[in-house]
C-alpha cells in the first residue's frame, strides 16, 4: 500500500516551495499517510518510512500519554538550504486520550495581554492542554545532525535559527487536530512564517471557533470531484472519509450525503461551535474504484462501513489514497 513512498525518487527541492504547498499532492500526501500509521508503533518499525527516506535525528518522543514521532533532514530551495522538521503526532491510544478528546470546553489560544487582537480566538481544550505539554517539553527534542542543530525549544526561540527550518506537521484524529493547533501556533505565537509551514491531518475532528476559523482559514469542503481553488492562511490539507464521524464530513444535500456514505445530521461540534479550517480533501470508498479490494488486500479483512475502526483508522485512509492515484 502506497508502495511509492519506499520506491519513488523526491524532488525534494521542489516539494516544499512555496507555490507547491496548497492543495493536493500525491507524493506529500502519501508520505504523511505512512508517517501517521507509523506513529502508533512503539517498535522500530516507527522510523522505517523517515529512515528510508533519508531522514536523521529520528526518535519517537513520548511523555505521559501524548507521542509524536519527529525527524529532520535537510533540503534544498532556491532560497537556500532549510532543515525540514517534521512532527507527527499520534491520534487516541489510551483512555487519557479519549479523556481529553472528550473535555469540549472553549479555552483561549493565544495570550490576551501579547495578542490583545486575537482574543476571541477559543479552541478544544482538552487538545490544547495537549499542545501545551508539548511544548513545554520541547527541551527534550534534540536535533544533533544537519544544518541546525539543538533543542526543538531553542531553535523556537531562536529567530536565526527559525528562519532557517521547514515545519511539517501530520497527525491522525486526535493528533491532526494537535497538528492543526501547533501549525497555528507556529505561526503567530513563534512567528514562523506560512510558507514555512504544511500540515496533512487524517480524520481529525475541528477544534476551534468561528474566529479561529476566520484567522487560519475556513474551507468547508473540497471534493475529490472538484478543483476548487481558494487560499488559506495555514497550508493544511485535511483529508476526510466520508463514511467517518469523527472529522464530521459537510454535505450539501440528502441526496449527497446518501450518495457518500455519511449524515446530514449536524454533529456535535456544529453544536459546539467548533469549525475546521484548510483545505477538505474527502473521498468516498463506495465511489472510489477497487477501494474495497484494495482495503481487503491491504489488511486483511473485509471493509464494512458501519465499523468505527474501518472507517477512521489509517487503514481505510491510506487504502483511499492509493485508490485515488492522482485526481487533478
Amino acid at each position: 500500500m502506497l508502495d511509492y513512498v519506499y520506491h519513488e525518487s523526491f524532488d525534494w527541492t521542489a516539494m516544499f516551495q512555496a507555490d507547491q504547498l496548497k492543495g493536493y499532492d500525491r507524493r506529500k500526501a502519501g508520505i504523511a499517510a505512512c508517517l501517521a500509521r507509523d506513529s502508533y508503533f512503539n517498535d522500530l518499525r516507527y522510523g522505517q518510512t523517515l529512515l528510508t527516506l533519508g531522514f536523521n535525528d529520528v526518535r519517537l518522543f513520548y511523555t505521559g500519554n501524548l507521542q509524536a514521532l519527529i525527524g529532520c533532514r535537510d533540503i534544498r530551495t532556491s532560497e537556500g538550504p532549510l532543515a525540514l522538521m517534521t512532527i507527527v503526532f499520534r491520534g487516541s491510544d489510551q483512555i487519557q486520550d479519549w479523556l481529553d478528546n472528550l473535555d469540549f470546553r472553549m479555552t483561549r489560544f493565544l495570550n490576551r495581554d501579547r495578542f490583545p487582537l486575537f482574543s476571541r480566538i477559543r479552541v478544544h481544550n482538552g487538545i490544547f492542554e495537549n499542545v501545551h505539554h508539548f511544548e513545554n517539553s520541547a527541551q527534550k527534542v534534540v536535533f544533533d545532525h544537519g544544518a541546525v542543530k539543538g533543542s526543538l525549544a531553542q531553535i523556537l526561540k531562536d529567530e536565526t535559527k527559525r528562519q532557517q527550518c521547514f515545519f511539517w506537521m501530520i497527525g491522525h484524529s486526535l493528533g491532526g487536530a494537535m497538528a492543526t493547533l501547533f501549525a497555528a501556533r507556529l505561526y503567530d505565537y513563534y512567528g514562523v512564517s506560512p510558507d514555512r509551514i504544511l500540515t496533512h491531518t487524517f480524520g481529525a475532528p475541528p477544534i476551534g471557533n468561528r474566529y479561529f476559523a476566520a484567522r487560519y482559514g475556513h474551507q468547508s469542503v473540497l471534493s475529490m470531484e472538484k478543483n476548487l481553488k481558494r487560499n488559506t492562511l495555514l497550508n493544511l490539507v485535511r483529508f476526510v472519509n466520508s463514511e467517518d464521524p469523527v472529522p464530521a464530513p459537510r454535505f450539501i444535500d440528502h441526496a449527497r450525503a446518501e450518495a457518500e456514505g455519511g449524515s446530514i445530521t449536524p454533529p456535535p461540534y456544529k453544536i459546539l461551535g467548533f469549525k475546521h479550517v484548510g483545505r477538505e480533501v474527502r473521498f468516498s470508498p463506495r465511489r472510489l474504484s477497487g477501494f474495497y479490494d484494495q482495503y481487503q488486500t491491504f489488511t486483511g479483512r473485509r471493509y464494512n462501513s458501519a465499523n468505527f475502526m474501518k472507517v477512521h483508522f489509517m487503514e481505510a485512509y491510506m487504502t483511499g489514497l492509493a485508490a485515488l492515484g492522482t485526481p487533478y
